[in-house]
């Protein structure tokens, strides 16, 4: 029983030090003041038109431009942090 409690606390101290490898990288990710467009051009396969339009669809950003797109934040997601 001793052995077996030994096994599991060293499969979870391995488990952890993964973990918190993995959450450091995720970490550096994340700056403050980074756009949407610029997170998800740091990701490959992402497209960055779809993030906004999908920002766009739930009221985050909204379209200024009357000819083309120029998104800009709404006055509600001011202030908020993802």
């Amino acid at each position: 029983m001793v052995v077996r409690a030994e096994e599991e606390k060293e499969k979870l101290l391995l488990e952890n030090k993964s973990l918190s490898t993995e959450i450091d990288y995720l970490k550096n990710l994340f700056k403050e003041g980074m756009t949407p467009t610029q997170f998800s051009k740091m990701l490959n396969g992402l497209n960055s038109q779809q993030i906004n339009h999908f920002l766009g669809e739930r009221k985050w950003l909204y379209n200024e431009s009357k000819s083309g797109i120029r998104w800009r934040v709404a006055s509600s997601a001011r202030g908020i942090s993802i």
